[in-house]
């Protein structure tokens, strides 16, 4: 059944959407291949929900090929007109692009589109550095080099050498157009090719990981990977949330006896860690607003973190 010629209006496109041929399209002409990421299926029913109540405001993209089209971008949205509601037909922009071109405009529709899991993000970036690699093979020569001469004092350069982070173009790239900090892209890019594949693929399912955790369980040496999610994941159902920081704590001997209540010190200290200089700063000036660094050593403690954000400009993560 076709959709209702209200269901794709033809209205201007939102600002920085795709400018291209706007038709409609049988959906046996869309090819769906090789995508980063599996469908959510309640995020599907609920733009289905919208499609079906206010029609569709951006089409998905394609571009053209032998065969027909094959999707680019908006798999969310292809599939809840699909499968969900079962319209034969659908609308689409079709537009020309190679195939670098287009899996940047996938993984960037859904690095800005919607808030990723930390597991997915880290997938998506590992593609975009990839990507921006074969564009740019040129950055890729010396980047460790570059990055640990250039920003000797700097933890973001010290992560990316001491992982085989990105190239610096790569994440500032990335810093710019989507907002990431260098040191969460560094970590992601950790997290997606430090895992083994079978592990990372497995835990796609569920949707609760925290990037710290992921961090730790992917600095792990395969087999030992494999071990801990293999005793944490074995007979999990799809509600339920397997506990990845026991299972870790677990694999080094420790026990709850051994991670007592810190009264939330951890997470601080994991928020601290995230946050750029501005941040750091802006947080410290809170505490001596309220009276929290009042002590001489406080007062030391304000006046050296302020001198080394001073220092270290605001970009540094």
């Amino acid at each position: 059944m076709a959709p209702r010629k209200e269901a794709a209006p033809e209205a201007a496109a939102p600002a920085g959407a795709w400018q291209g041929e706007r038709r409609v399209v049988p959906r046996t002409s869309i090819r769906v291949t090789d995508r980063l990421r599996v469908i959510d299926e309640a995020w599907a029913a609920t733009l289905a929900e919208s499609i079906r109540q206010q029609g569709l405001v951006e089409p998905p993209v394609v571009r053209p090929d032998t065969s027909g089209f094959t999707l680019v971008a908006g798999a969310h949205r292809h599939h809840a007109m699909t499968e969900i509601l079962g319209w034969s037909d659908i609308p689409v922009v079709v537009v020309e692009m190679d195939n670098l071109q287009a899996r940047l405009v996938e993984i960037d529709e859904n690095l800005c589109r919607r808030g990723l899991e930390p597991l997915d993000r880290a997938v998506f970036l590992a593609e975009r550095k990839a990507v921006y690699e074969a564009l740019h093979p040129e950055a890729v020569q010396g980047a460790a080099g570059a990055a640990a001469k250039l920003h000797k004092n700097d933890a973001t350069a010290k992560i990316a050498v001491a992982d085989g982070g990105p190239a610096i173009g790569f994440a500032r790239e990335v810093r710019e157009r989507i907002g990431l900090s260098e040191r969460t892209i560094f970590r992601a890019v950790q997290v997606a090719g430090g895992l083994a594949p079978d592990v990372r693929r497995r835990m796609q399912r569920w949707a609760h990981w925290r990037e710290g955790e992921l961090y730790a369980l992917s600095k792990l040496p395969h087999a030992e990977q494999i071990a801990v999610v293999e005793g944490l994941l074995d007979g999990a159902g799809p509600d339920d949330r397997p506990d990845l920081g026991a299972a870790l704590r677990a694999r080094k001997g420790e026990g709850p006896q051994d991670a007592p209540d810190d009264g939330g010190l951890q997470k601080l200290m994991s928020a601290w860690s995230r946050a750029d200089k501005r941040a750091q700063r802006d947080f410290v000036a809170h505490l001596a607003q309220i009276g929290a660094l009042k002590t001489q050593i406080g007062v030391k403690a304000e006046k050296a973190l302020r001198a080394d954000a001073d220092a270290g400009g605001d970009d540094a993560a």
